[in-house]
């Protein structure tokens, strides 16, 4: 059985949330942390959304109210 991972990441959690941003194995995952436009970028948000980011397991996102 193969298990599906999410990449998830927040601006902040209290306010806006966690949102997803992606989905795949952990190597599809990671990519997706270099690659994705809302993690590429010199402003506080892109910065904010890398520190942030998560890979989490199916079973793991409602930890993040997914």
């Amino acid at each position: 059985m193969k298990t599906t991972y999410y990449v998830i990441s927040t601006i902040n959690a209290k306010i806006d949330g966690w949102k997803i941003f992606g989905n795949g194995t952990k190597a599809e995952c990671r990519n997706i942390q270099l690659t994705h436009d809302y993690f590429q970028g010199t402003d506080i948000y892109a910065d904010t959304l890398n520190k942030n980011s998560r890979i989490v397991s199916e079973r793991q996102l409602k930890k993040y109210g997914l």
